[in-house]
């Protein structure tokens, strides 16, 4: 397990050692706190165990990001010009209020109003802490050390995420629903909330008179060409990866009957288990993806550009070929369908340091939370788009032929959004 631990050796702490340390421990915490959402290897089958349909499960999630859309940009603004701390506390509180109405639901409207809290918890989030993160390394004159530091920091949420799915599994098991995932995932937030009061506020409020100063500048770095292509690349391939990455879940369910005939446990409890075991694999690997990312990179001698435009192919590739191998499930298509979604999340953990470390080559650091909200933005609109979609296809044609067909589209369309080699 050695090499999957985190190693802080290429920071050069300089005279402020302690402080240095202190802040990456923070920043590591937040990571693994944030990813103690116990909801999430259940998320799927929570809503599928409440009578929806998959189509109802795509509204729900489109709703959800059409209220990230309408807060992103205001949100990343507020944080940029007056308090980065501040955007994540409002985070965090809204996430805790959504955690908290979709225990409590008791009709679709009730699921309606806490994805309107997710999604405002999910607008102040994204962006905010890369944010913070690249603020504090130029601030130390760490900047250039930026790819390290946040798959360092990547891997350790991808840790939390793993010790997550497994006490998921077992309050799943014990419990034997999918009630509790969401009111146990208050706990590490509310914690969470406590971290963020002990950041440092580098931001100095602005006066009025800057403000439409600063939404010009934002805009005009927006719309310019590289930041306009980095942005509408990282966003469509963050939608597709949230509109697949759950559909494991029922492949699973439907599976665990065949797998364990024999067994005197009941299909929930089995499910618990064998999907908070997958998931604590897929998460310790991305972890160690995310932890390596620069390693590889030098070791093979890959452009940025080159990565992300050979991770997209491959990720869409392994789509199609999860779609495919479910056409007609076996104990052999469980297996190689399990492999495939270890890839996914394999690919997508090693891609996001590449992106964000690409952010910071070319944004305004006056921007940054901005332009990142921005990316999620987009994202969102997208996967308003793809989530519905993607839950049509399989009400109509099975998961099997629903995610092939998606995948094909993905495929063609993201050559559309390539960065030039």
């Amino acid at each position: 397990m050695d090499d999957l631990t985190p190693d802080f050796s290429f920071i050069d702490f300089g005279f402020n050692k302690k402080y240095n340390f202190l802040m990456l421990f923070k920043f590591s915490a937040y990571g693994f706190l944030k990813n103690f959402k116990f909801f999430d290897p259940f998320f799927l089958l929570f809503f599928l165990s409440k009578g929806l349909s998959y189509t109802e499960v795509g509204i729900l999630i489109s709703i959800r990001e059409i209220f990230v859309n309408i807060f992103e940009i205001p949100s990343g603004i507020f944080a940029d010009m007056f308090s980065k701390r501040k955007a994540m506390l409002v985070c965090f509180a809204s996430f805790i209020a959504s955690f908290l109405i979709i225990h409590n639901a008791y009709n679709y409207y009730y699921l309606i109003l806490s994805m309107i809290f997710f999604g405002l918890g999910e607008a102040f989030r994204t962006g905010t802490h890369k944010a913070i993160i690249l603020d504090y390394l130029e601030l130390n004159n760490m900047l250039d050390k930026k790819l390290e530091y946040y798959g360092t920091t990547r891997s350790w949420s991808q840790i939390g995420a793993a010790l997550s799915s497994l006490i998921a599994g077992i309050l799943v098991f014990y419990s034997n629903n999918y009630d509790y995932i969401f009111i146990a995932s208050i706990i590490p937030y509310i914690t969470g909330f406590i971290l963020i009061l002990t950041y440092p506020e580098y931001e100095k409020t602005c006066e009025n008179r800057c403000f439409s100063m600063h939404i010009k500048s934002f805009y005009s770095e927006i719309f310019s060409k590289k930041i306009g292509k980095i942005v509408i690349n990282s966003a469509f391939f963050e939608a597709v990866f949230k509109s697949v990455k759950d559909y494991i879940q029922p492949v699973i369910k439907s599976s665990i009957p065949v797998l364990f005939a024999a067994s005197a446990i009941n299909d929930t409890r089995k499910t618990a288990l064998f999907i908070s075991v997958f998931y604590f694999i897929i998460y310790i690997l991305s972890s160690f993806s995310s932890k390596n990312v620069n390693k590889t990179l030098n070791r093979f001698k890959i452009s940025d550009n080159h990565a992300l435009n050979l991770s997209f192919v491959f990720f869409t590739i392994s789509v199609i070929f999860a779609g495919l191998v479910n056409i007609k499930v076996s104990n052999f298509t469980l297996w190689l369908t399990v492999i495939i979604f270890m890839m996914l999340y394999i690919i997508y953990n090693f891609r996001k340091p590449v992106i964000v470390s690409f952010y910071g080559k070319f944004m305004d650091k006056s921007h940054r939370a901005g332009v990142l909200s921005v990316d999620s933005q987009v994202k969102s609109v997208i996967l308003m788009i793809c989530a519905p979609l993607l839950g049509f296809l399989v009400d109509s044609y099975g998961i099997g032929y629903g995610m092939s067909i998606f995948g094909v589209s993905i495929l063609f369309l993201s050559f559309l959004v390539k960065f030039k080699d």
